[in-house]
């Protein structure tokens, strides 16, 4: 982490606090991220009997921070609502999302994300038209969720979280591919740590709460996001040399924890599907041929007297015989009346053929498992 640079763009944040937050009619002031908010909770009602109704009342404010020109999730959402049921599946996506706001694992957070995001899309694909304007991404819906619960979670900007991550130096954030959740909240964790040096913005920051915040708790969440989004809209890195080494590094380490994190869960999925099929073959025993009835060409039919590990005796109507097990039935010199009892020795003797052929690969499996597990711990 660069100390240098974070002191620089706090020093920054502190000088302009109050240039930022007026309010004005010429200009959108900083603090209206807090009104916005407090709009939200004022209105946000998951019973109201118009949702619709009350989801836009609820998101009006809402819109600076979550549309642009060519991206309009809010928007999308209420053109979808427009539609016949529509409300009713949002209002239920909304609560399925919300519910888990909170909880402490955040790849089940992340799940729930991408699992509104898939589901509304595939809505808004089949029933709004120009639905690419209308798409909703994970960051969007990640917003929904620091919006509603602002205290467990926090509002993201992808170009602002970048821009900071690398003034800042702070590798964890960095994510080959995805929404960096887990990086990005750890980045927001230490700007809140950070903060605590800094006692005039503090100090600023509860005159703004104290005027302008109302009906919920952030743990002062909003400032993590309004430092880092005030700084990339106001650019405050125009003074700071940005280490694209770096970024490079950490770029490259988190493409091969990507990467080694897909052959992870793949040798889990092939270690599940081979135990199980170890565990199939371990299931399966020889069949009990005792009283039997068998056929051989020479002796006729006659019955299964005993069976031993290597030899079936067979009691025929002139003499009994004794036969290597179970290769005399393998071979059909003795062929079972019941055809069942032949499957049933064929598959045991498959079963005998593959189970060390299995042990070996499961062993296999489980030695790159580990080595892959390792290399992964190494690099996190």
């Amino acid at each position: 982490m660069n100390t240098k640079n974070l002191d620089l763009i706090f020093t920054q944040y502190r000088l302009r606090f109050h240039e930022l937050n007026e309010q004005s009619s010429f200009k959108p002031d900083e603090g209206s991220k807090w009104r916005a908010v407090s709009s939200f909770h004022k209105n946000w009602n998951s019973d109201a009997e118009d949702f619709a109704a009350m989801f836009a009342a609820a998101m009006e404010a809402l819109l600076p921070l979550f549309e642009t020109g060519m991206h309009k999730p809010v928007s999308g959402l209420k053109e979808l609502m427009k539609k016949t049921d529509e409300a009713e599946f949002v209002r239920l996506q909304f609560r399925d999302l919300f519910r888990k706001s909170s909880v402490a694992d955040l790849d089940e957070r992340m799940e729930a994300i991408r699992a509104f995001r898939e589901a509304v899309n595939i809505h808004i694909a089949n029933c709004v038209a120009e639905p690419q304007k209308y798409q909703q991404t994970d960051a969007d819906v990640l917003n929904y969720l620091a919006v509603y619960d602002p205290s467990h979670n926090y509002l993201y900007r992808k170009e602002a979280a970048d821009l900071f991550a690398q003034a800042a130096e702070f590798g964890e954030y960095f994510c080959a591919g995805r929404l960096p959740l887990r990086g990005y909240y750890k980045m927001c964790d230490m700007i809140l740590e950070e903060v605590w040096n800094y006692p005039l913005i503090l100090k600023d920051h509860q005159g703004r709460v104290a005027a302008m915040q109302n009906g919920f708790e952030d743990d002062l969440h909003l400032l993590a996001y309004d430092i880092l989004t005030c700084a990339y809209k106001y650019d405050f890195y125009s003074n700071i040399r940005i280490s694209y080494t770096f970024v490079n590094d950490w770029m490259k380490r988190a493409e091969t924890m990507q990467l080694l994190e897909s052959k992870i869960n793949d040798l889990k999925n092939k270690l599940q599907q081979s135990t199980a099929h170890m565990n199939d073959v371990c299931d399966c025993s020889l069949p009990d041929l005792t009283g039997i009835e068998v056929n051989h060409k020479s002796y006729g039919a006659g019955s299964v007297i005993s069976c031993t590990d290597d030899r079936v005796k067979v009691h025929f109507p002139t003499s009994d015989k004794v036969f290597r097990f179970p290769d005399a039935l393998l071979n059909g010199f003795l062929k079972p009346a019941d055809p069942a009892v032949l499957e049933g020795f064929k598959a045991f003797e498959h079963a005998t053929r593959v189970r060390p052929m299995l042990q070996l690969e499961i062993d296999d499996i489980r030695e790159q498992l580990t080595e892959a597990e390792q290399k992964f711990k190494a690099f996190a």
